[in-house]
């Protein structure tokens, strides 16, 4: 008289023909089912089958397709407990020590009240376990008055987390200076950490990570990081050597150098644009070049160009080379190519010599000799093409010394060569 026993098992059992009839084979699945069918049509909870008990859906029954074994998923929404097993190499345990390592990573003043001052001190748990540390002043040039800090609070910081301690003194300062030392202490009152700090009055500083302790109002410009000695780095908490600059210091020098070198390159770029258009254009390849080689272009001793070579040089009252004909100073001095290098860095030079002009010296007048003109330049050129025999001799004896100024003359250098006829 079980549950779920059939009829086969009810036939096979030795003493059946002793119980009375209708008092065996009860507790049927049959007999369940319409209890339950029954209680669900008068409102009633369920006494037998599963979805009276737990949510039933598809997935309830799962198979192992490998291994044939049903199973049934069910959920479990109380209190349970789990025994779990894990094994790890040995390669992947840390051994974690009990020695507190802490750090004091960062420290805000906040002096510019004349009534409180806010201290406000960044902690980092560098240990692999949770830590209890406590911050006070210490070794301080000048008494603070009563802070927050003149009992080491002492809180709970978890491995490689920070935690902020903020100190008010509510007194003015004695002194517009003043010197102090963070103090990091562990929960059984060792010392693990100390750092310097600077307290400027109506002001506000700051001690960050390998910097030390710069004001807002600073001589130097800007607040630029000078790193801890090495010694100090690690006294602070922090481990190894300091950090490897990697980034340019943008100080003002550097800026102004940084300046001047794009100005350079302007430079030559405006010059190559002026010597590549000078290979065409006469007018761009001179422009300028009298003002910055002065000296070798009144020591021009005959006419560069074909056509001019028969003419004897002329020149103005400033002792330049000038045309012959228009009486303009378009004319070459130098080759080609020094002409074109030249042109390059013209723009450069021409600065050079604005600056070099620009600074006080003695007045000077360009003084050009009487017979400045006469001096024999001895061109073997000029003689070669404009010898006796040359058909252009005839006009270049004819020619006549002129001075060209304001109202005067051109000024024509004789050669002997052409003072013959």
């Amino acid at each position: 008289d079980r549950a779920g026993v059939n009829y086969a098992a009810f036939s096979r059992q030795s003493h059946r023909c002793q119980h009375e009839c209708g008092t065996c084979l009860r507790n049927q699945p049959l007999q369940f089912w319409r209890e339950d069918k029954k209680a669900a049509m008068e409102g009633k909870p369920g006494q037998h089958f599963l979805n009276n008990f737990i949510s039933v859906n598809d997935q309830t029954i799962l198979q192992n397709v490998s291994s044939g074994q049903v199973v049934m998923k069910a959920p479990y929404y109380e209190h349970y407990q789990s025994h779990i097993i894990i094994e790890l190499k040995a390669d992947h345990i840390d051994i974690i020590t009990d020695k507190s390592e802490g750090q004091i990573t960062e420290v805000y003043i906040d002096a510019t009240s004349n009534k409180v001052t806010i201290i406000k001190v960044v902690i980092t748990n560098m240990g692999l376990a949770v830590d209890y540390f406590g911050v006070d002043f210490a070794n301080c040039s000048y008494p603070l008055g009563p802070s927050d800090f003149d009992k080491p609070s002492r809180d709970e910081i978890p491995p490689q987390h920070r935690m902020t301690y903020t100190a008010t003194i509510s007194t003015p300062l004695s002194h517009r200076h003043i010197d102090c030392n963070i103090a990091l202490y562990n929960m059984d009152q060792e010392l693990v950490a100390q750092r310097h700090i600077t307290i400027e009055r109506g002001e506000r500083c700051m001690c960050m990570w390998h910097c030390q302790c710069v004001c807002y109002n600073n001589p130097r410009p800007g607040l630029l990081c000078s790193p801890l000695s090495t010694k100090d780095y690690n006294r602070a908490g922090f481990a190894g050597q300091l950090p490897v600059k990697t980034g340019s210091n943008c100080s003002t020098f550097f800026l102004v150098l940084q300046g001047l070198l794009w100005f350079f390159f302007f430079l030559l770029l405006l010059g190559l644009i002026k010597a590549l258009l000078g290979l065409c254009i006469t007018y761009v390849a001179l422009w300028g070049l009298w003002y910055v080689m002065t000296d070798e272009a009144r020591s021009l001793c005959c006419y560069m160009e074909p056509n001019l070579s028969c003419y004897p040089l002329v020149r103005d009252n400033d002792g330049f080379p000038i045309h012959p004909c228009t009486y303009t100073r378009s004319v070459h001095f130098l080759p080609w190519f020094s002409e074109f290098v030249l042109n390059i860095f013209f723009f450069i030079c021409f600065a050079r010599a604005c600056l070099c002009n620009s600074l006080p010296r003695k007045a000077s007048s360009i003084m050009i000799p009487d017979n400045y003109g006469m001096r024999h330049h001895g061109s073997p050129g000029c003689s070669a093409r404009c010898g006796p025999s040359s058909p252009c001799y005839s006009v270049c004896s004819k020619r006549r010394r002129y001075r060209l100024s304001a109202g005067a003359e051109a000024q024509i250098d004789s050669d002997p060569l052409f003072l013959k006829g």
